[in-house]
């Protein structure tokens, strides 16, 4: 999902579900990411977003979610 209230200014989020094909409810992996991206000038900005994964059934010693912080800058054409 995308919204740009101002011309300069993009929020942002997405999300992916990805189960097991025979136990769809009990191991699977979800993906988030939300953020803004403001122009800076012309085709530059900057970006500030989260991402967060989780994974139902993770490897022995692992967690289950991992959550972190991204700010960037970058160039669209």
């Amino acid at each position: 999902m995308d919204w740009t209230p101002h011309k300069a200014l993009k929020l942002f989020h997405n999300l992916e579900y990805l189960p097991n094909v025979t136990e769809p409810f009990v191991d699977y992996n979800m993906n988030l990411d939300a953020g803004l991206r403001a122009t800076v000038i012309q085709n530059f900005f900057a970006e500030f977003k989260f991402e967060f994964k989780y994974d139902s059934t993770p490897a022995i010693g692992a967690r289950k979610e991992d959550l972190r912080y991204l700010l960037g800058i970058g160039w669209s054409f």
